[in-house]
């Protein structure tokens, strides 16, 4: 019996999802992977975690064939492939939806999830009812209905909205392995609670679901294993019901925490900066006081001003 609120183990099969053996990756004289063995199983989320310059996104270039490892192989359901360019892994059911959506600014939203297979009338023009249809149903069925308009232009969306064409479009076809790049990075709150669902869902369905983010809450709301890699290394997996932000954290960085930071009284009676009034294009009659020694969190949902205010205090906007 599974206790409410919490997901029923998930079992994988013996040979299947996406496996890496001994990726070795060197650029040059650098050396970006060591050695990397990793299993990605079905019906599982695998999050994959390490500090920047950790191997994370190397290792997903590889699994997606935007570079071919220097040594080692990949395995798809317990067979070694190699993909010269990520079409081949694409076709293979391998996706991955990146941290920079890349989308086409004059045209539909429809048109830009299903670019480069949009359906066509026996004439070879596009058939806008069938991609009607297509959109339709595609949204409907992700949980995306709501908060996405499919006529609206490429380049009219939000940066949140760019995020999500990227999903739809990696879930266009059959999947067999999804990874998410930092896929929250600039959704609301609403958007990222059914970008959740969705991946609970396609877990249900038995796709292997790789998940990098350095937001522990996510971490462990959606995974299954954590696995970390440091210094383009293998630190370990950790079954995520059973450990620790801290354990996390240890094995990202190979030692705790609290031996990288002395704690220091700091005075907080000195106010080092203070705007009143502050107005620019963007923000208006900004007052703040920030003292010595405080961390000030700007808080706000995407176009609030957060980041103007910033550049406007570092004298890029007046």
């Amino acid at each position: 019996m599974t206790t409410p609120g919490t997901r029923p183990p998930t079992q994988a099969t013996p040979g299947a999802g996406v496996a890496v053996e001994n990726i070795t990756k060197r650029f040059g004289a650098v050396q970006a992977l060591g050695g990397v063995t990793l299993t990605f199983p079905p019906g599982q989320v695998t999050a994959l975690m390490g500090e920047n310059g950790a191997g994370k996104s190397t290792l997903l270039k590889i699994l997606t064939g935007d570079h071919r490892p220097t040594e080692g192989r990949v395995l798809l359901d317990g067979a070694p492939v190699s993909f010269a360019a990520p079409q081949d892994a694409r076709r293979a059911g391998i996706r991955i939806i990146p941290q920079e959506p890349e989308i086409i600014p004059h045209v539909s939203v429809a048109e830009n999830v299903y670019a480069g297979s949009l359906p066509r009338t026996a004439g070879r023009r596009l058939d806008r009812a069938a991609l009607r249809r297509s959109i339709t149903d595609d949204l409907a069925r992700l949980g995306f209905e709501k908060v996405i308009d499919p006529d609206r232009l490429g380049s009219e969306l939000t940066a949140a909205q760019r995020q999500l064409v990227e999903i739809l479009r990696a879930l266009t076809g059959e999947a067999k392995v999804i990874a998410f790049d930092e896929p929250t990075s600039s959704l609301a709150e609403n958007e990222a609670e059914a970008l959740f669902a969705l991946i609970d869902r396609l877990r249900a369905r038995g796709i292997a679901i790789i998940y990098v983010s350095h937001r522990m809450k996510e971490i462990f709301r959606l995974a299954d294993r954590i696995a970390v890699l440091r210094d383009g290394a293998s630190a370990g997996v950790l079954d995520a019901a059973h450990t620790t932000e801290s354990e996390v954290v240890r094995m990202m960085v190979g030692r705790d925490l609290s031996s990288l930071f002395v704690r220091q009284d700091v005075a907080r009676d000195e106010v080092v900066l203070e705007l009143e009034g502050v107005t620019t294009d963007d923000v208006t009659d900004v007052s703040l006081r920030i003292r010595a020694g405080e961390v000030v969190a700007l808080a706000g949902l995407m176009g609030a001003g957060r980041s103007e205010l910033g550049l406007a205090l570092a004298g890029d906007r007046p």
